[in-house]
């Protein structure tokens, strides 16, 4: 488990120096590993790249940054490590969905990207109440989906052992709410 507290480490020291340049071999140091294990056991353990992570955190902030002060586009595209407005606005639109000064103007909102807290949480058995269901049937679609619910919702009930007959499953699958709304009351 000592991975696991490696990868804080490393996690705060790019939340820590967000703004400055650092490379691999840095955050490789902070999770005594080499660099190659490091990119692998990162991937692992949060689901996304060192890089992608890195990125997403700058751009994060720099669409906050962009929406919440004057600053110039150009100014918070060299503050998070872009060299020109043009790479900067290609990685904010391809982040963000939106261009820089659509957020800077307020047409839209940028994304946010929370860091990353990585947290271990076991608990005890048989915590959860499972129901498996045996020999449930193949069931093919013909694209009317009322149809398709009902038929779904009654095999699910036979071979749970349950009764499933047209009434519960009129009441189950609120088709019983069609028979009794009148529009305009």
């Amino acid at each position: 488990m000592y991975w696991i507290n490696d990868m804080r480490n490393a996690i705060a020291f790019i939340e820590n120096n967000l703004f400055d340049e650092f490379n691999v071999d840095d955050l490789a140091k902070c999770a005594n590993s080499s660099t190659a294990n490091f990119y692998r056991i990162f991937s692992i353990v949060t689901g996304v790249s060192v890089g992608d992570y890195i990125r997403s955190r700058r751009l994060s902030l720099a669409g906050k940054e962009i929406a919440e002060t004057n600053a110039k586009v150009l100014d918070v595209a060299v503050k998070y490590g872009y060299d020109n407005a043009a790479a900067f606005t290609k990685a904010f639109t391809r982040f963000h969905g939106v261009t820089p000064s659509d957020v800077k103007y307020r047409k839209s909102v940028a994304k946010y990207f929370a860091p990353l807290l990585i947290n271990v949480d076991i608990r005890g058995g048989f915590a959860m109440k499972r129901r498996l269901i045996p020999d449930f049937p193949v069931i093919e679609y013909d694209g009317n989906n009322a149809a398709f619910f009902n038929y779904l919702l009654r095999i699910t009930l036979e071979c749970m052992g349950e009764n499933a007959d047209q009434s519960k499953l009129i009441a189950l699958s609120g088709e019983g709410n069609r028979f009794c709304w009148t529009p305009g009351k």
